[in-house]
C-alpha cells in the first residue's frame, strides 16, 4: 500500500499537501493524525502536525484477484485427479501375488506322484497374472491424457471474458464534462470571494488549462502564489469527483506561471555560478514540489554544479552543490 507522511504547521494543510502529492481525493484514502500540534506561546514551543495518508485498494482490482484464486484453486483439483488413477495398479497387484501361495497348500498333502503336475500348475498360472496387470496397466495410462485436454481448453476459455470484462469495466475520461463542472465551482467561489473575474478555459493534450482575467490578480494569486495554488486544488478535486482516472487542472492569471518559472530559473543559474565560483554548497529557500522540479530541470545539464532537495515539507529545499573532480 503506498503511503505518505507530512508535515505542516497545521492538520489541514498537512492533508492537502499529501492529497496532491498523491494525487488522489478524501474518498480514495484514509488518513491518520500522528502528531496534532500547536501554535506555542508567543512563537515559543511550537510544534508541526503530522499525518499519514494511505491510499486504498481499489475495488477492481480486489475482484481480478478473487477471480484469478479461483481459477488457480480449480487448476490444482483437476490435476490432482490423475494422480489418483495412476495408484490403482499397484492396489491390484497385491491379490495376484497371494494366489500361487493359496494353491499349493493342497499339493504337499498328496503322494510323490503329484509333485510334478504342481510345477506345472504354478507355471501355468503366473503367466495369466502377468496378462491380468499388463491389460489392467494400459487403460490406466491412457486415462489421465484422455482428462488433461479438456482442462487446457476450460483455462483458456476462462481467461478470455476476465480481459473483456476489464476493458469494459474502464472508464473514458471526457475533459469536456469536467472542465464545465470546475468552471461552474470556480466562478461561484470568486462570486463569493467579492472577485469580478471572466474565465477562458482551453485543453491542451488532455489536461484542462484554465485562465483568469481580472482586475484584483493580487488577491487571487496571495502571498507566493499560495492563493492561487488552493484554488487550483479545489477545482482539481471538483472535476475529478466522478473520475476513476485524474485530470490534470491548471489555472494561470496573467501569465503568473511563465514568469515564475523564467523567475526561478534566471535565480537557478546566477546561484549554480556562484556556487562553481566559490566552490560550496548553496540552498535556495524553502519551495513547493513545483518549483523545485523546475529548479533541478534548469540545472540538470550543467557541467559544473548538481542540485539536491534536503529536509521535509514544508521546509524542503534546493541545494546546489559543486561537482568535484
Amino acid at each position: 500500500m503506498k503511503f505518505v507522511e507530512k508535515v505542516a504547521k497545521d492538520v489541514d494543510t498537512a492533508i492537502i499537501d499529501g492529497l496532491v502529492e498523491l494525487g488522489a481525493t478524501t474518498s480514495q484514502v484514509t488518513i491518520e493524525i500522528l502528531e496534532k500540534g500547536s501554535k506555542g506561546i508567543f512563537g515559543f514551543r511550537v510544534k508541526q502536525a503530522k499525518v499519514r495518508i494511505t491510499l486504498k485498494q481499489p475495488k477492481k482490482e480486489a475482484k481480478t484477484a478473487k477471480k484469478i484464486e479461483k481459477n488457480s484453486s480449480e487448476k490444482k483439483s483437476q490435476e490432482k485427479s490423475p494422480k489418483k488413477l495412476n495408484q490403482q495398479p499397484n492396489i491390484k497387484a497385491e491379490p495376484s501375488k497371494q494366489q500361487p501361495n493359496s494353491k499349493v497348500v493342497p499339493l504337499k498333502q498328496q503322494p510323490k506322484s503329484k509333485v510334478v503336475p504342481s510345477k506345472q500348475q504354478s507355471n501355468s498360472k503366473v503367466e495369466p497374472l502377468k496378462q491380468q496387470s499388463n491389460s489392467k496397466a494400459e487403460p490406466l495410462k491412457q486415462q489421465p491424457n484422455i482428462k488433461v485436454e479438456p482442462l487446457k481448453q476450460q483455462s483458456t476459455s476462462k481467461a478470455e471474458p476476465l480481459t473483456q470484462e476489464l476493458q469494459i469495466q474502464q472508464p473514458s475520461i471526457q475533459p469536456e464534462v469536467s472542465a464545465k463542472e470546475s468552471l461552474k465551482f470556480l466562478q461561484n467561489l470568486l462570486n463569493l470571494m467579492n472577485i469580478t473575474a471572466t474565465l477562458e478555459p482551453k485543453i491542451e493534450k488532455g489536461k484542462i488549462v484554465i485562465n483568469i482575467n481580472s482586475e484584483q490578480p493580487g488577491l487571487i494569486i496571495g502571498k507566493k502564489g499560495e492563493t492561487l495554488e488552493a484554488l487550483q486544488y479545489l477545482t482539481y478535486l471538483i472535476a475529478n469527483k466522478n473520475n476513476d482516472k485524474f485530470v490534470k487542472i491548471s489555472l494561470d492569471i496573467e501569465h503568473y506561471r511563465d514568469r515564475k518559472e523564467e523567475a526561478l530559473r534566471r535565480l537557478a543559474f546566477n546561484m549554480a555560478k556562484k556556487c562553481a565560483k566559490l566552490k560550496k554548497p548553496l540552498a535556495l529557500e524553502p519551495m513547493n514540489a513545483y518549483d523545485r522540479r523546475i529548479v533541478h530541470e534548469a540545472l540538470q545539464n550543467d557541467k559544473f554544479v548538481t542540485t539536491e532537495s534536503e529536509g521535509k515539507d514544508p521546509y524542503r529545499k534546493v541545494v546546489i552543490k559543486p561537482k568535484y573532480d
